[in-house]
């Protein structure tokens, strides 16, 4: 059985006054989590390491009724943080290191969403879906975000967690970025979405206008904004400025208007609809 050792220190109530968690190691969530960490006052410390634990059972404990879940396994974790105990959520802060693999976010897909974006950007997007090898379509339809990695660097402030850089990736896609995100609450990512050779070639061999869209490795670059407000759901969408930015660069700078229009006509005004 898994052992938790600690030494007290208590006040003149019996209360107590410091708590020193000496390092300590215990088998749960179907993996291994060291802890150690302290309590001196209203002040808390603790150092969380982590391999191997199943999401599915960390979401089922700490948020049974979220909309939004997270499957897979958490290969590692490394968290150093310190908060007030009498507010400890809104206080907590330090970094965050973790990585996890073959998953899902279920209740939000990014890649559906931004297709069905795509799709109102006449000449570009035009029934995306028939882009899609039909072995991989089900990732597409499905109401979830799947990944077979997922790499993430934070650091909380006050428990707003600012993402340094995320990655999440399939043999579809390759998702990263950064913004922040308040847990429970607020999401405010900046992205790239690449879509691999997978998708790429057969969207190019279609439409070959898109190449004002490839990056070096022959990925098909879309910049995507991801919003949640409150309780509200996870929305993604592709950034307008950004996008235009990219097909500029991608041209020579006399012919890029032109070069934008020819994949999609009217492309600003069909961007600046999506956000109305």
């Amino acid at each position: 059985a898994a052992k938790i050792s600690a030494d007290f220190t208590l006040n003149e109530s019996n209360q107590p006054q410091s708590v020193v968690l000496k390092p300590s190691t215990l088998g749960i969530f179907g993996g291994s989590l060291s802890l150690q960490g302290g309590l001196q006052g209203d002040s808390v410390t603790t150092q969380a390491r982590a391999t191997g634990l199943d999401l599915s059972k960390i979401m089922a404990m700490t948020s049974p009724g979220g909309k939004v879940k997270i499957t897979g396994t958490l290969k590692s974790l490394n968290a150093d943080l310190r908060g007030a105990k009498s507010s400890f959520a809104t206080s907590v802060s330090g970094p965050i290191k973790a990585a996890a693999s073959e998953g899902a976010i279920s209740g939000v897909n990014i890649l559906k969403q931004v297709f069905e974006k795509i799709d109102t950007i006449p000449g570009l997007g035009v029934a995306a879906l028939s882009y899609v090898p039909e072995r991989y379509r089900s990732i597409v339809q499905s109401d979830s975000t799947q990944f077979r990695s997922m790499d993430l660097d934070a650091t909380m402030e006050s428990g707003t967690a600012r993402i340094n850089d995320f990655t999440l990736a399939n043999e579809l896609y390759i998702l990263s970025g950064q913004g922040t995100v308040v847990p429970g609450g607020s999401i405010n990512l900046t992205t790239q979405l690449k879509l691999t050779p997978v998708l790429a070639e057969s969207i190019v061999l279609r439409e070959p206008r898109a190449k004002l869209l490839l990056d070096s490795n022959n990925n098909i670059v879309i910049p995507v904004v991801i919003r949640k407000n409150g309780d509200g759901p996870i929305i993604a969408l592709p950034d307008v400025s950004r996008l235009l930015k990219m097909g500029a660069k991608n041209t020579a700078k006399e012919a890029a208007s032109k070069a934008l229009d020819k994949v999609a006509p009217g492309l600003g005004g069909a961007l600046n609809s999506i956000f109305k």
